[in-house]
């Protein structure tokens, strides 16, 4: 509302009065102007955080490639690698939990690298609008209860 009001007096005011007399007014300067821009876009900001922490906390947790990596996948794989591959494809599970809690795309990032942080858990991605998080992880390394526990950790409920 506030706003609303500094735009009316900024761009709309007409007073009808003569120059001298005691209702006239110096007209609005570029600076307040600016500064009216300047806050309608901090506040717009504010506004949408909900939407838009979700990326950026994403982008932060991202791993930098390494030039080893390019490297590595410029060979073709070992018996051995391929041979550890599949043990890890036998062991990885992956479930589906309903979380409570999670009020916007930040809680969702949060919950989601919270649980990769756990040994064991090869990904997890939460969802704000369904109200879970999918768990990719290693049944040799870590048991469900485990990851039941992060959540519970990271501040949020099972339902």
């Amino acid at each position: 509302m506030a706003l609303a009001f500094s735009f009316y007096q900024t761009y709309f005011r007409r007073e009808k009065c003569g120059e001298g007399q005691a209702c006239s007014t110096k007209p609005i300067g570029r600076f307040n102007q600016i500064i009216l821009w300047a806050a309608i876009v901090a506040i717009a900001g504010f506004a949408f955080f909900p939407y838009y922490s979700g990326n950026i906390v994403s982008a932060l947790d991202k791993p930098q490639p390494t030039a080893d990596v390019s490297q590595a996948a410029e060979q073709p794989p070992t018996d051995t690698e391929n041979a550890a591959v599949e043990a890890e494809n036998q062991t990885r599970k992956t479930i589906v939990i309903a979380v409570e809690g999670m009020t916007c795309e930040g809680c969702a990032s949060h919950l989601g690298i919270k649980l990769k942080k756990i040994e064991g858990v090869m990904s997890a991605e939460a969802s704000y609008p369904k109200k879970s998080v999918t768990v990719g992880y290693n049944s040799k390394q870590v048991r469900i209860e485990r990851i039941r526990q992060g959540i519970r950790d990271a501040g949020y409920k099972l339902k």
